[in-house]
């Protein structure tokens, strides 16, 4: 069996005889050198005298008991039972040695057949087998076959999408290239600027006929007034089409009747921007005066909210950028700090042997020295004055003693 195991492992031809088979798993040997001399006690035998002496006379408790002569006979009861094996208990004589012993000794019942649909790959864990190699290769081979259909698929789906994208710029500008010369012809009386693109062919109708239309005075409002009734009674469905209303329609020939054009009036319409216009210059002088300031202290001090703040911010071109921190250090403090380190040198250790440090707490005086990030606004990195763009950080600033 062990010849077979391990020509199943791919170490086949190898001698079974230098196997240490005593080191095997499933084997429960007891150890005997585990038990104290001490506590094993001498075995002795007595006999019946001794035993009497012993224990005494016994006093005779079924002298009185009534003897019967009628005989009873029942029917003999056919009773399956359980077949119990004999033998002497295992010796035990350490905890740990039941550890390693199998759990099928303390079943009673059978173990239960495996019934579960799941399947498991049984492979040889013995690195040396071929077996085991070409495993390993073959789910290798499966990974990669399985990643490079992913990448094809992946790059598939690209190309539809450029695809797509060429063909949407390409009707993009044809279209384009159409509204274009659709606005060159109209002279300035276009209709489109009120209604959404996509127009059905009724409106490019009613164009031309607006357009083309030279007769003068009440010829001109009859042939304006019939177009008008035609179009909203016939172009219910083309307007949902187009993303436009009959009411739309008829607003845009009422205004063309009336001005012979179709563009708003300047002023009209909703404003853009703020409706404050001083609360915006407020903002952009906060910020040229102090650029270190910050969007969430800016609204508290001007009476508005943050997004109004960074709207304006935005519409001005201001930007956040942050300060450059560089050392507080000049010739003059050099050599002061060189001058000193060497002072300090030569001194300590030609009078002390040892130097004891303390532990105490220190607060910055100048709150400019604590390390932490701080910004500016302006149009342009470094278009600001230097003493808002940069800060110098002392190597050993100003304390309080706490």
């Amino acid at each position: 069996m062990a010849s077979k195991g391990f020509k199943a492992c791919g170490n086949f031809p190898c001698s079974v005889d230098c196997i240490d088979l005593s080191k095997c798993i499933d084997k429960n040997k007891v150890h005997q050198g585990d038990v104290s001399q001490d506590d094993i006690l001498p075995t002795t035998s007595i006999n019946f005298q001794q035993f009497s002496q012993l224990v005494g006379e016994m006093p005779k408790l079924n002298s009185s008991v009534q003897k019967y002569t009628k005989t009873y006979s029942k029917e003999t009861l056919q009773v399956a039972l359980a077949e119990i094996k004999g033998g002497a208990p295992k010796l035990l004589t350490r905890v740990e040695s039941s550890l390693n012993d199998k759990i099928e000794n303390y079943l009673v019942w059978q173990k239960k057949e495996r019934t579960g649909k799941r399947q498991t790959e049984r492979l040889p864990y013995v690195i040396p087998s071929m077996v085991f190699k070409n495993v390993c290769e073959e789910k290798k081979k499966a990974k990669t076959e399985k990643e490079l259909e992913k990448a094809r698929k992946q790059f598939i789906r690209n190309e539809k999408k450029k695809s797509g994208e060429i063909k949407g710029r390409r009707a993009k500008k044809n279209q384009d290239q159409h509204t274009s010369k659709m606005d060159s012809s109209l002279e300035n009386h276009t209709i489109t600027k009120l209604i959404s693109e996509g127009s059905c062919n009724k409106i490019n109708i009613l164009q031309n006929i607006l357009i083309d239309s030279k007769l003068s005075g009440n010829d001109q409002d009859i042939l304006l007034e019939k177009t008008q009734r035609k179009f909203q009674v016939e172009s219910g469905s083309d307007c949902k089409t187009a993303k436009a209303s009959t009411s739309t329609v008829g607003k845009v020939i009422r205004t063309y009747k009336k001005r012979l054009s179709t563009e708003r009036k300047p002023g009209s319409g909703r404003k853009t921007g703020s409706q404050d216009t001083n609360l915006a210059i407020r903002i952009r002088q906060f910020f040229r005066r102090n650029p270190n300031l910050s969007e969430r202290t800016v609204p508290n001090t001007v009476g508005t909210s943050k997004t109004t703040v960074h709207r304006v911010n935005v519409k001005a071109g201001l930007k956040t950028y942050k300060i450059q921190k560089g050392p507080d250090r000049d010739q003059k403090k050099e050599r002061t700090a060189k001058s000193r380190a060497r002072k300090l040198y030569n001194d300590f250790f030609a009078k002390f042997d040892c130097c004891v440090m303390h532990n105490q707490t220190y607060c910055v005086a100048d709150f400019n020295q604590i390390p932490a990030q701080e910004f500016y606004v302006a149009s342009q990195r470094g278009k600001v004055a230097e003493q808002f763009k940069t800060r110098k950080a002392s190597k050993y600033p100003k304390t309080f003693f706490i």
